[in-house]
């Protein structure tokens, strides 16, 4: 991808990051690890996750981190915030 596209993906993580926000940070940063996982195909994982990717909100490089880490969030039902759930009708 091109430094365009990592931008991209950048913005994206910054929105799932803002979007999560209010679960408190502890909480954002799973769900913003466990929602990349879940949903972000795995060559865009590899460019969030490889070096000189910039501008990522804080709660969005934590979960970076985690991911790099090798961290295993717990299922999506966090990006919900509802135990074992979700948030779809």
């Amino acid at each position: 991808m091109t430094r365009s596209s990592a931008d991209t993906l950048v913005y994206m993580a910054n929105q799932i990051a803002r979007n999560c926000a209010v679960q408190g940070d502890e909480q954002a940063v799973l769900a913003v690890a466990d929602h990349i996982r879940q949903f972000w195909d795995p060559r865009m994982r590899s460019i969030i996750c490889g070096s000189g990717v910039d501008g990522l909100h804080p709660i969005a490089e934590r979960a970076v981190d985690l991911m790099r880490e090798g961290g295993h969030p717990p299922h999506v039902a966090r990006m919900a915030g509802m135990p074992g759930g979700s948030d779809a009708g």
